[in-house]
């Protein structure tokens, strides 16, 4: 079977990662979510972790010859080509029903060798920082280690040998690795394991757009502070978002660029009120991104351009835009809010001057309009 060019974008169905720490519950909350999918009608697919696979065969990193760095090579290959054969064969499938679930990602090689490494790693393969972490899934959930938060559950096993210090620095590596994708949730211990997996559940489904696909997000000027405040790790990223001509809903292209790594491009469309939206966004290639640049743009609209900082915070995921065109100076932070009357922390080191969440004058949309 000869896989389609551009998998990841012609692909009609979502994929998520389900990543975390050492004994975050991933292994018993995984297959919960299966059977939960099942009996809303979807068709979920499971893409097994590679490094148990790879450790099952015989082959342990530093052992036998075999350095890290090298185990890491190949299990990063296999674990891609795993993934590519599982969602190629969903395709076939032609159901839209279909939903992928990845037990780790790409990404998670990152935690696993020294600092630097990774970066080394993909540069001597050639291969695109962002293709590996922002076009491969739609969706990415980082479930916490119960050494952060629920120490009296953690537990030592001859597979689990990470001491709950260890496992918390593995934990947050591994959350770091995917600071920069476009969709990242954290579910961590502040309920018993019962409560977390029912959390688990309403990511899914937000992820799934079941019941139906929803914006769901807090919006907030904020009185601009120097990204160097912010004390986490932040991913930078050049936004440029164009507004087609649709006289029935809100359609727009966006191009999500991290300099010198890549990017990955957007077609999204938006109807109802604001505060109130249903969104459907898809990937498309960098090609039928100009196409419809050339053909489609409502001339109407301003392009927006903007600086996106993303980080985590709190075990939250924000974005932090610097607006550059068409208004300079403007800067609002957004923060995914997924879960039944979620309150949304506005970070410590930032200032909020105005929550805008329902503020249609602040909206991209009305933006591009100045």
């Amino acid at each position: 079977m000869r896989m389609s060019r551009n998998l990841h974008i012609r692909k009609k169905f979502p994929v998520i990662c389900i990543d975390g720490g050492p004994c975050s519950g991933k292994t018993t909350a995984i297959p919960k979510i299966v059977s939960w999918l099942e009996s809303i009608g979807r068709i979920p697919i499971f893409v097994p972790e590679s490094a148990t696979i790879f450790k099952q065969s015989g082959f342990q990193p530093e052992k036998n010859g075999l350095c890290n760095f090298e185990f890491q090579r190949q299990l990063l290959y296999f674990n891609m080509e795993k993934e590519d054969r599982m969602i190629e064969a969903a395709r076939r499938l032609e159901n839209p029903n279909v939903v992928v679930l990845c037990d780790r990602g790409t990404m998670n090689a990152q935690a696993y060798m020294a600092p630097g490494e990774f970066e080394r790693l993909i540069e001597a393969e050639r291969l695109d920082l962002v293709a590996l972490r922002d076009k491969r899934y739609d969706t990415v959930i980082h479930l916490r280690s119960a050494a952060f938060g629920a120490e009296a559950h953690y537990q030592m096993s001859d597979v689990r040998q990470e001491t709950p210090e260890q496992a918390r620095e593995r934990d947050q590596k591994t959350l770091e690795a995917w600071v920069g994708a476009p969709h990242l949730y954290i579910i961590d211990n502040r309920t018993d394991f019962k409560g977390k997996i029912e959390r688990l559940k309403h990511v899914v489904a937000h992820a799934i757009g079941y019941p139906e696909p929803r914006e769901m997000e807090k919006r907030f000027l904020m009185v601009p502070t120097p990204p160097s405040k912010i004390p986490a790790p932040a991913t930078a990223l050049d936004i440029t978002q164009v507004y087609l001509v649709n006289n029935h809903a809100v359609e727009r292209i966006r191009r999500r660029m991290q300099i010198g790594h890549g990017a990955v491009y957007f077609h999204t469309i938006k109807t109802g009120a604001s505060g109130n939206l249903s969104e459907i966004e898809r990937k498309i290639d960098e090609a039928t991104f100009y196409r419809l640049f050339q053909t489609r743009r409502d001339l109407s609209f301003n392009v927006v351009r903007k600086t996106r900082y993303c980080f985590v915070w709190n075990n939250h995921y924000y974005e932090l835009d610097y607006f550059i065109e068409p208004l300079k100076d403007l800067c609002i932070l957004e923060a995914e809010q997924y879960l039944p009357n979620q309150h949304i922390e506005i970070p410590i080191f930032l200032t909020p001057a105005l929550d805008i969440t329902t503020h249609p004058s602040y909206s991209n949309y009305r933006l591009a309009k100045m």
